[in-house]
């Protein structure tokens, strides 16, 4: 069985974030807030890159802030870095 998110992209398409993808119908990042609004926080952080406006439809919740990342400091860059000679 095929997934959508499986599937080859057009050149042009727009792929949204990893943690935007859908899983039983609801983004992966919304289930990590559910479990953390059941710690009952003041409010949530979500720090995102270029996509925050993305992150800003998709996910939501009273009391939660979207910080910009202008540089990625992800684990990918990271990794990318330090696989460098």
């Amino acid at each position: 069985m095929c997934y959508p998110c499986c599937r080859p992209r057009e050149a042009d398409e727009i792929i949204a974030p990893k943690v935007l993808h859908k899983v039983c119908g609801m983004p992966m990042l919304q289930s990590v807030i559910d479990a953390a609004k059941k710690l009952d926080p003041e409010h949530l952080i979500v720090v995102a890159g270029k996509h925050i406006d993305t992150f800003r439809k998709e996910i939501s919740y009273p009391n939660i802030r979207f910080m910009l990342q202008k540089e990625p400091r992800g684990l990918a860059m990271r990794s990318r870095a330090q696989s460098l000679p």
